[in-house]
């Protein structure tokens, strides 16, 4: 299957109620030959009508074994591809191809819930998240070898009450552990102990986080909210004035 990148997705065509119905009904040897046909279309930029690959990725996330092993099978050089091409890709440690692939899907499996199929509603759109959660996996394990390294908070778009400055102070002055330990008293709950664990020791940026825990935020932006909540409220916390000095 040709695997390079697409800079603007082909368009799909509506798809008509008779083609949909003809995808339900295929036994899965059928759709997945009718879903390597659609996906070769779409990775050379012509038009097609998606229905075979959602129908495919709905079966394989609902439970059906013989469609998730075809799913895998077909998408499994994509995923490839799309490790390969991350700049982390040179920083992966000693693991085989078939172990990023793997958690790659896992990954995949762990978000895309049944109930969350409608949030894709096009081939397009499930294979950009695929493509997600490759990058998120090779990070998540490249990052967890220097997981006592906090984050730059110069990475974060900041509120307009929390100055540059600050965020200087409190890498320059504080050591992680301390920092860490004046995070972790003023957070609250743990939709913040979460981002705030993520962010400055994992070093994993607001959309990595919302692919790991797609249930907790509302969207990327969500997770960028309380980021800035938790800043504002340890730029106000006696605990980090007194330890600044």
């Amino acid at each position: 299957m040709h695997s390079s990148s697409i800079a603007t997705p082909p368009r799909s065509d509506p798809a008509s109620a008779e083609l949909v119905d003809h995808a339900r009904q295929l036994p899965i040897d059928g759709l997945i030959r009718a879903c390597r046909e659609e996906t070769e279309r779409y990775l050379r930029g012509e038009r097609h009508a998606d229905v075979y690959g959602l129908e495919l990725f709905k079966r394989a996330v609902t439970g059906d074994r013989q469609a998730w092993d075809g799913l895998v099978a077909q998408y499994r050089p994509l995923v490839l591809a799309y490790l390969r091409r991350h700049p982390a890709w040179t920083s992966r440690g000693q693991a085989d191809d078939e172990y990023w692939v793997t958690r790659t899907f896992q990954r995949f499996v762990m978000a895309v819930k049944p109930d969350r199929l409608p949030w894709f509603p096009t081939l397009s759109s499930l294979l950009a998240y695929l493509k997600l959660c490759s990058h998120s996996v090779l990070l998540d394990e490249v990052r967890a070898a220097d997981a006592s390294r906090l984050a730059s908070l110069e990475e974060v778009p900041e509120a307009p009450t929390i100055s540059a400055e600050v965020a200087h102070e409190v890498l320059d002055e504080l050591s992680p552990r301390t920092l860490w330990d004046a995070v972790a008293a003023e957070l609250r709950g743990g939709t913040e102990r979460v981002v705030a664990r993520l962010s400055w020791v994992r070093s994993m940026k607001p959309v990595e986080i919302y692919s790991r825990h797609p249930e907790m935020f509302d969207s990327v932006a969500d997770v960028y909210r309380v980021k800035r909540t938790v800043l504002g409220r340890l730029r106000r916390s006696g605990r980090v004035t007194e330890i600044l000095g």
